[in-house]
């Protein structure tokens, strides 16, 4: 365990170099729910808290997105291109630990950004819900952006930077808008929404926000990520070992 610590530092100045990515991933997510606030501020203060609720859900879950399609596979990538990946594997590091502290240092970097998110909602918007709900809600939100840490993994397989850097945000931003976080899904057509219901993005969201609205945590949403993360690892493994052939 010593060389978990040394990692984890390395990691720390390496968020704080990559700062850019704390920017999309907690201050633009912010600014949006701001800015949806006010486009629906009028009407009755009970549709409009509860309008405020679920975009608060929606920009949190975008937030997961960013960090898990977007600054999670360009970090493994960097690594990668730098070669301190290849310099870790004749150290006596192990490999787990490699992979640990970058997920950790995406959880941290999601549970602030679920911090300062619940807290913007709470304190300015004025959403008063009871403190477990605020607990149980980050905890589902952080339980489910598991499915998205295969996909970011599988997506750090595209050898080319700048195409990683293309697919990545074309497949959060798809996510995002047909998944239901910047367009509700009751507004695209009924046969296409029919589908878009069960990508994953849209069943975190509901997974929290019927958790919010009825107290209950919906175990169908839970068991569609969990066939995600099934299938995406499957892929891993898939084009894992192709990878390993071309090597």
């Amino acid at each position: 365990m010593k060389t978990l610590y040394p990692l984890l530092k390395n990691e720390l100045i390496l968020t704080k170099r990559g700062f850019q990515s704390l920017i999309f991933g907690i201050i633009l997510p912010i600014g949006f729910l701001l800015i949806f606030s006010q486009v629906y501020s009028t009407g009755p203060r009970a549709i409009v808290n509860h309008y405020i609720q679920q975009s608060t859900i929606s920009m949190v879950t975008y937030s997961g997105l960013c960090f898990c399609l977007f600054t999670f596979p360009y970090s493994l990538k960097d690594d990668e291109t730098n070669n301190r990946k290849r310099t870790l594997l004749h150290t006596p590091v192990p490999q787990w630990q490699y992979y640990f502290v970058k997920i950790i240092r995406i959880l941290v970097s999601y549970l602030l950004a679920i911090i300062l998110t619940f807290g913007v909602s709470h304190y300015y918007l004025g959403i008063n819900l009871p403190v477990g709900k605020w607990v149980v809600s980050g905890l589902l939100l952080l339980l489910g952006v598991s499915c998205f840490f295969v996909l970011g993994y599988l997506l750090s397989f595209i050898k080319s930077t700048e195409l990683l850097s293309t697919v990545c945000n074309i497949t959060y931003l798809s996510l995002a808008m047909l998944g239901g976080l910047w367009i509700p899904l009751s507004e695209f057509p009924k046969t296409l929404r029919r589908v878009l219901q069960y990508l994953p993005s849209a069943q975190l969201w509901k997974l929290v926000t019927n958790y919010l609205d009825n107290g209950k945590i919906t175990v169908n949403s839970i068991a569609i990520l969990g066939i995600y993360v099934l299938l995406f690892s499957i892929l891993v493994v898939i084009v894992s070992k192709f990878r390993k052939k071309d090597l």
